[in-house]
């Protein structure tokens, strides 16, 4: 039997944010040292897509690569919307995120 497996695309954050030229903001909230949820990570100008509901998201972290990867998660396989309001829109599907070599 022939037998042909098509795979859900997979891109790290980086090739995927380097791709698509969008930059992200990583900030740390004013709490003490070791809170779970010390920082967190989003793409600047970007919106999830929801049908027709644009949301906020991002990634709260202990460390600023913690709240990418967590961003990650939250924004994989998913569309996201740049500059929803502005001239230079862009729709963009979200591959499967996967963390790169450590």
């Amino acid at each position: 039997m022939k037998t042909t497996i098509i795979r859900v695309p997979e891109m790290t954050m980086e090739d995927f944010a380097d791709k698509h030229n969008l930059h992200m903001v990583v900030t740390e909230r004013k709490v003490p040292d070791g809170v779970k949820d010390r920082f967190y990570a989003r793409f600047e100008h970007v919106e999830i897509s929801e049908g027709c509901i644009l949301r906020g998201a991002y990634g709260d972290g202990v460390s600023p690569e913690a709240a990418i990867y967590a961003y990650g998660e939250a924004i994989s396989l998913k569309k996201i919307i740049y500059d929803a309001m502005g001239k230079n829109r862009k729709e963009i599907e979200v591959p499967r995120i996967v963390r790169g070599a450590e």
